[in-house]
């Protein structure tokens, strides 16, 4: 299959646009189990008389629970989401190419031939987990892990703990929810940012930059007076970096691997990440419940996002500098 049916198309067509819709719709409804639980859980925690590290074990099994509903937002995912050519091309005797054209059609593009299809499915090497150290060194991968692993540790505690930290050193709750939205408000500008960024200005730079900011905001909020005014614009700009790094791995794994892999990838990379949301909240817990200060705990959580700025600043993979890099050509 020729480059440009593996790259993105000039052109979105409407089926694109509701399949992107479908998408969205997934992500935001697992974000609203998320946002609901941690800006109840300090009413939760006084109405309950949870201890922190009870509390850390519910806010963890709400991700538990996101794990296992996923399985759900996939069976609408498989009734309507197309899958990949290369998935429809491995069918027996065939049938899968009709299934594709229908695919490019809905898609406004034209068909491939038997001839392309072959010439993709004989390209050499392993699909699955094999294929994702064969497209790299084995470092590479491991490092992109750790990077997953660090990165969503630290923003889950964010996610599920700021109003409850915030509460617990004296705001009102209404302050408390006031900074968490101003932080994901600053999130939402970080992802577009990084999205729009990140091809012209390479990838890996914009990600190393974004991790160290990162943990620099997360450590001084910790150590900042209780100041609304102050703590929101802290906040306004952890989230731009924090939910940015984020978004930004996904971007690197879709980079890192090649079409034949690409999916595993990616899914890879979330199932390690989805290890450290399910971990963070009960850590977190358990390091309130010694009786950490604020600010040291802040500190704590800000270090994995320095582990992950050193784990892909060893990532020197030429595929996450920018796209118009003319080392790359």
């Amino acid at each position: 299959m020729n480059t440009r049916r593996t790259e993105l198309l000039d052109s979105v067509s409407r089926y694109q646009i509701g399949v992107i819709a479908i998408c969205v719709a997934i992500n935001i409804f697992e974000a609203f189990d998320l946002f609901a639980m941690a800006y109840a859980a300090p009413v939760l925690s006084q109405a309950w008389g949870l201890e922190p590290q009870s509390l850390g074990i519910v806010l963890s099994a709400v991700f538990v629970g996101m794990a296992l509903g996923s399985a759900l937002v996939t069976l609408l995912a498989l009734a309507l989401v197309p899958e990949s050519p290369e998935f429809l091309l491995r069918q027996p005797d065939g049938r899968g190419l009709p299934k594709l054209n229908a695919t490019l059609a809905r898609m406004g593009q034209q068909p491939v031939d038997a001839d392309e299809a072959s010439s993709l499915l004989r390209r050499p090497g392993s699909v699955g987990i094999r294929g994702l150290f064969e497209d790299n060194p084995v470092a590479w991968t491991l490092l992109l892990w750790i990077c997953f692993f660090c990165v969503i540790f630290g923003l889950y505690f964010v996610n599920t703990w700021l109003p409850q930290v915030i509460v617990s050193a004296g705001l009102p709750l209404d302050r408390a929810i006031y900074v968490t939205v101003i932080f994901n408000t600053g999130g939402a500008i970080g992802v577009f940012w990084m999205g729009l960024q990140s091809r012209a200005r390479g990838l890996r730079p914009m990600l190393m930059g974004f991790l160290s900011s990162s943990f620099a905001l997360m450590a001084v909020f910790g150590f900042m007076p209780l100041n609304v005014t102050l703590l929101s614009v802290l906040a306004f700009f952890a989230g731009i970096f924090i939910n940015g790094s984020f978004v930004a791995l996904y971007i690197a794994a879709v980079r890192l691997y090649g079409a034949r892999s690409r999916s595993s990838g990616v899914g890879w990379g979330i199932g390690i990440g989805r290890v450290g949301a399910i971990l963070s909240p009960t850590v977190a817990g358990l390091l309130i419940a010694l009786g950490l200060s604020r600010g040291l705990n802040f500190l704590i959580y800000a270090t994995p996002f320095l582990v992950a700025a050193i784990a892909i600043a060893a990532l020197k993979s030429p595929r996450l500098a920018a796209r118009g890099d003319s080392r790359l050509r």
